[in-house]
């Protein structure tokens, strides 16, 4: 495969690195505002039913830090792709540039 090749797949996957940035923020900001939300409508209930409201709340602070896990391990992962990504590039281009 010729390095020209190479590069131009190098630059496709970054870019895809990148889309897949945007989609994890925007899907843990969606997440994130559903909770908010959920939790917002919870302390209506605070006044005439406290359990409901109780359980409303401890619900979205689950949901948040499951959010967060999730968010984090997508982040995680997508780092330790590009990682790798990164990786080939230079023994690749190690390898070209060797005598």
């Amino acid at each position: 495969m010729s390095s020209t090749s190479y590069s131009a797949r190098h630059n496709r996957v970054e870019q895809l690195l990148y889309w897949l940035r945007i989609a994890t923020n925007v899907s843990f900001a969606l997440a994130l505002a559903a909770v908010l939300l959920m939790m917002f409508s919870a302390l209506s209930f605070l006044g005439s039913l406290p359990a409901i409201a109780l359980s409303r709340l401890i619900t979205g602070i689950l949901i948040a830090a499951g959010a967060t896990v999730a968010y984090l391990w997508s982040m995680a992962t997508i780092e330790a792709i590009a990682l790798l990504v990164d990786i080939e590039a230079n023994t690749r281009r190690n390898t070209h540039s060797a005598p």
